[in-house]
């Protein structure tokens, strides 16, 4: 057996001198040639680079190491060596820094000295990196297959022989991916079977591969533009090209061959300077986010402190779980920000809170311009979400309506949190709580509400799991401070609070009488008095349920005492499409325990009997209080079915995994989704620039009338109108002519502004693309 290795190891050695060496030098030389005769064009690239995606790029690469490193600490407590966070992360962090000393051996020779030192056997060292190594070429195979069919897709095109001899080049690479395709089948046909074992480290291997496409992608993001529908394809691609290096053992650390496999691939969708560009920009970055983590790790093991003590406590599934609110915000901050810088945000609703918002600050109280007419109102007359007030300081930090999109998309991430407390609490199962948590920042409904516009209900997801949570610890002056928060969003969310409050009376009885009467009395005199008041007549939402009434509490008498009209209304096909995609992402695990939906009834009843569409559609914000209740009886649902012992822990684990992703797929917005929201990507608008900048330069005294998609653009001002209102009123009349939507249609506002050419009182100050600016005639825009 002895022999049969030295052969092996002899065999590798002399494939490396005479083969792996060469390969990386005609790989390398290939790449510099190429930057030489594009030399211009690659440092105008690399000069233009886009810091947000290039810096986030860094951090995901880092978290990408971190996760690694976690996987690691667990095989070795698997195998019997249970050693501290902190030591694995630097001694992992160390040890794979020296595979950049020529020779790979370094890298494993200091894991087994310095592991050793922490007193791990070096048979469960060997057995140990064997694993590693195992686990993550399988999951980066798993998430390369993507990338792998793009590489055939590439062949389909006959694309490979148009260039020579970048087409011989092509060849030889085809055929040696081709030959690491196959010795990764040999390797994981010799060690499949280990690895079932090791389930837990395999999704975290798993998790850590995504980490590394975003990055990858974000490379892409900071140096050229794409097309987004491919971004599951390119991110794949990037992880298919690193497995691809890994498995050429003859050529060192895979220098060369990874980058000739980028350049490869993403030649046919980028000029070739762009993609040896981004080739080499992937390396850099890599090594040096390796660096960065090595030197963050070394800070840590060295540091001494209560803090330090207080992040170790964390559990694996704590520290994941940070990771992925971390990746949610980073996400839906981007989209969300692109969304309105390229126009896709409107005045309803995002430039109505706005400029509530706006006009606070500037001390006329929760008052925004009628949407519907030209006179200023009370925001009161349109719904009683307070919480904008208190959002308001925010806005002394950045007063755009992009503090607005941030702030929804970090306090929706934060109710991942509340529901893996709760899921702690209740199944005290982290395992579970965390899966649950994922499968919470992956439901549809809570990243479609996250990208529509601004909705103040939104925050009622993360404030009602954080009230019920707050409960459960008997923690009293929390439960009220989030109760409190929960109920400003809306005045619909009062109902809730009046439930919660009665719940509460079981254990706290005084605070559960107080909490409930105010709710309900709250409820009555907004809904009867403030609001018909602020609006001059009844809410407007009253119009939705007209067939039960025209006041709201004819309304929830007839809804009661009309018990066949109540149930024809309810039971319809509609209907149970939308109960079946509200619950899919749980895994419909609520019915097993469905007493905690009584919190979220009223809002479903009102949501299932309403005449508007709007209200059963995933796109909008009407399930935001019905979501927390869903995931909360599903946890109770899980619980129940643990002390029934019909199921494994990882049975049911498995499952809410595979209802999870297949919701997000099915239903979700996400890139690699069945109908992915990336409209904001493939039809961004070319002027958007020149846009704003003219935008920005129109004084906030002046009144403007405008079409919905420039609304939340120029809500900081006292009076905005929206087209086809105000139109004799505003100072300034502005169209941005591409929106399909638009009211009362898009041929009528085309036609009205070439009506307003013709017209002597208007002249048309600016004109870009689809963008018309028109003032009076009376003034001159300075």
């Amino acid at each position: 057996m002895v022999w049969k290795n030295n052969i092996v190891k002899r065999t590798k050695s002399i494939l490396t001198i005479f083969l792996g060496i060469p390969l990386t030098i005609i790989s390398l030389s290939f790449l510099f040639l190429v930057i030489f005769s594009g030399r211009n064009v690659f440092i105008q690239q690399l000069t233009n680079l886009k810091f947000p995606p290039f810096l986030l790029s860094i951090v995901f690469f880092m978290i990408f190491f971190f996760l690694r490193s976690i996987v690691w600490k667990q095989i070795l407590g698997k195998l019997g060596s249970e050693l501290k966070l902190e030591d694995v992360v630097y001694f992992s962090s160390l040890t794979e820094l020296k595979r950049y000393i020529p020779g790979s051996i370094f890298s494993y020779v200091g894991r087994l000295f310095h592991f050793g030192q922490l007193g791990v056997k070096k048979k469960i060292i060997i057995k140990g990196t064997v694993l590693e190594a195992s686990l993550h070429i399988l999951s980066s195979f798993i998430i390369s297959i993507s990338g792998i069919i793009y590489l055939y897709q590439l062949s389909r095109q006959n694309i490979l022989f148009q260039f020579m001899p970048q087409g011989i080049y092509s060849v030889g690479l085809y055929i040696f991916i081709t030959i690491c395709l196959f010795l990764l089948f040999i390797f994981l046909k010799k060690n499949l079977r280990n690895i079932f074992k090791f389930t837990d480290e395999f999704f975290i291997s798993i998790l850590s591969w995504i980490c590394y496409a975003i990055a990858s992608v974000l490379i892409v993001v900071s140096i050229s533009g794409f097309n987004p529908y491919t971004i599951v394809s390119l991110g794949s691609f990037f992880v298919l090209a690193w497995l691809i290096g890994y498995l050429s053992i003859i050529t060192p650390s895979g220098v060369g061959v990874r980058e000739a496999v980028i350049v490869f691939g993403l030649s046919y969708i980028v000029p070739i300077q762009t993609a040896v560009a981004v080739a080499l920009l992937a390396r850099i970055v890599f090594v040096f986010s390796e660096f960065i983590f090595f030197v963050f790790s070394s800070l840590f093991y060295k540091w001494k402190g209560f803090l330090k003590k207080k992040l170790l406590s964390y559990s694996t599934q704590s520290i994941l779980l940070f990771i992925s609110i971390f990746t949610y915000i980073s996400y839906f901050s981007y989209v969300t920000f692109e969304k309105h810088l390229n126009f896709f945000t409107g005045r309803f609703d995002l430039g109505n809170m706005d400029q509530t918002v706006w006009n606070t600050i500037h001390g006329r109280l929760f008052q925004l311009t009628n949407p519907d007419g030209i006179n200023s109102i009370s925001r009161l007359g349109i719904h009683a979400d307070f919480i904008l007030v208190l959002l308001s300081p925010i806005y002394l930090l950045w007063q755009d309506p992009r503090m607005l999109l941030f702030a929804q998309t970090v306090f929706i991430a934060l109710g991942g949190y509340f529901i893996y407390k709760i899921g702690q609490f209740v199944m005290k199962n982290n395992s579970l709580a965390f899966i649950f948590s994922l499968s919470y920042l992956l439901n549809p409904f809570v990243q479609k509400q996250n990208l529509y516009d601004f909705h103040a209900v939104t925050l009622a997801t993360t404030f009602l799991a954080a009230s019920f949570y707050y409960i459960l610890i008997k923690k009293w002056k929390m439960f009220l401070l989030f109760i409190t928060l929960a109920v400003l969003t809306k005045e619909n969310v009062f109902i809730t609070s009046s439930l919660l409050g009665i719940y509460l009376f079981r254990t706290k009885r005084k605070l559960g009488v107080i909490v409930a009467l105010l709710s309900i009395s709250a409820f009555y005199t907004l809904v009867t008095y403030f609001i018909p008041n602020a609006r001059g007549g009844q809410h407007f939402a009253l119009e939705y349920f007209q067939e039960f009434g025209d006041t709201p509490f004819m309304i929830i008498k007839n809804i009661f005492f009309t018990p066949n009209k109540t149930i024809a209304a309810i039971f319809t096909y509609p209907n149970f499409q939308y109960i079946f995609t509200l619950f899919f992402p749980a895994g419909f695990l609520s019915f097993i325990q469905p007493l905690a939906l009584i919190f979220c009834l009223p809002d479903l009843t009102i949501n299932l009997l309403s005449k508007n569409t709007n209200f059963k559609s995933i796109t909008f914000h009407y399930a935001a209080t019905i979501i927390p209740f869903i995931y909360i009886s599903s946890i109770y649902g899980v619980q129940k079915l643990l002390k029934s012992k019909l199921f494994s822990e990882k049975l049911i684990l498995y499952y809410i995994i595979f209802s999870s992703v297949l919701s997000a797929y099915f239903l979700g917005p996400l890139p690699g989704a069945k109908s992915p929201s990336l409209e904001i990507f493939a039809n961004k608008v070319n002027e958007s620039q020149e846009i704003r900048d003219y935008l920005k330069k129109i004084p906030p005294v002046l009144s403007i009338s405008a079409t919905n998609n420039l609304g939340a653009h120029i809500s900081h001002r006292e009076k905005i109108f929206t087209i086809p209102q105000g139109i004799r009123e505003a100072d300034m009349i502005l169209f941005l002519l591409n929106d399909k939507f638009a009211q009362p249609s898009l041929e009528a506002q085309e036609e009205l502004a070439e009506q307003l050419k013709n017209n002597n009182s208007y002249i048309q100050e600016f004109k870009i693309g689809d963008f018309i600016a028109f003032k009076r005639s009376t003034f001159r825009l300075q």
